[in-house]
């Protein structure tokens, strides 16, 4: 993609020289080139920006996290058959993130809220989560504790590839943007996504970590 010129609001002579440029975290990134300054050129020498086009822009910026999910049974133990498997995602990562791009007077800011998480346990089927979900305490007794993201397995991994239940992890965002000039409106939802294997082994248990 080549680099474009964009009128610095309130100078008409002057236009702003954006280029795309390596992102060290994937995809691309915007700069004035050279950085903080105009360059001068012939009136005309390019279309005015919308925030319609910086749009796109700002959404390549926004950085969502893949989903740190921990479980109970925690990772590294074997899920049980008849015993809820709980997920959750880190506390820390629940809170809205934005972006913004701006060139001259021309802006759009894109922010993205964490709406609830989309476990896929493996079998086939489907458990929605509102919020990301209730952290497992093992010092309180498991009767104290509830979860609205869980989900009880009713056969063994073994004899599945690699004697596991694939599970991914999706946190959904709710999406919408603001421009100069009154622009703006609801954008279609967002996710992220953690896999991971999760065996499951026979046993009887009643409550996890017990």
């Amino acid at each position: 993609m080549p680099c474009a010129l964009y009128p610095v609001a309130g100078n008409p002579t002057h236009m702003l020289r954006v280029c795309p440029l390596p992102n060290p975290n994937g995809g691309l990134r915007y700069a004035v080139i050279p950085p903080g300054t105009a360059t001068l050129v012939p009136v005309g020498g390019g279309p005015p920006v919308t925030p319609q086009e910086l749009l796109a822009w700002a959404r390549s910026q926004l950085a969502l996290p893949l989903p740190a999910v921990q479980t109970a049974p925690p990772h590294g133990s074997d899920g049980l058959v008849g015993l809820p498997e709980w997920f959750w995602v880190a506390p820390g990562q629940w809170h809205p993130m934005s972006a913004r791009v701006q060139v001259g007077g021309v802006w759009a800011q894109v922010t993205a809220h964490p709406a609830r998480l989309q476990v896929q346990p493996g079998t086939g089927t489907s458990v929605a989560c509102p919020g990301p979900g209730t952290p497992y305490n093992p010092r309180l007794a498991a009767s104290a504790q509830h979860t609205s993201c869980s989900y009880t397995y009713a056969q063994s991994s073994d004899g599945l590839p690699g004697d596991d239940y694939q599970v991914s992890v999706t946190v959904v965002w709710t999406a919408a943007w603001q421009g100069s000039g009154g622009a703006g409106g609801i954008l279609a939802p967002l996710g992220r996504t953690t896999v991971f294997a999760l065996p499951v082994a026979e046993a009887q248990a009643l409550n996890p970590g017990s």
